[in-house]
């Protein structure tokens, strides 16, 4: 787009621009064809037999079951990969005084 700046007005201080003399001039008009069926159809509310919502409910339950267990496994799987985690550290951490202790145990003279 072509801007021209014009002057400045004097009650706001902001810059008179002129745009209208860009703007593409309109010289076809488009016309509806009635006997065209529109391209969007509205729905229409809609009830359902008690045996639909039956089958609806029942299809909504078992997929909110599927994405609670979903769910449920993967923080069960992440609890239980820092419960290894930490058991083996502790392990790590017990080891040396396990190791001491057995070795106290079977040579009961070298401990004194």
């Amino acid at each position: 787009m072509n801007t021209q700046l014009t002057d400045l007005n004097p009650k706001t201080g902001s810059l008179n621009i002129n745009v209208l003399d860009d703007l593409p001039l309109l010289t076809e008009v488009a016309t509806e064809n009635p006997h065209e069926k529109p391209q969007v159809e509205e729905a229409l509310p809609r009830t359902f037999s008690r045996e639909e919502m039956q089958q609806v409910l029942q299809k909504l339950e078992a997929h909110m079951e599927t994405v609670f267990i979903s769910k449920l496994n993967t923080q069960l799987e992440q609890l239980q990969r820092l419960a290894i985690d930490l058991a083996v550290s502790e392990f790590k951490a017990e080891l040396p005084h396990l190791l001491r202790d057995a070795l106290n145990d079977v040579n009961p003279e070298k401990a004194g």
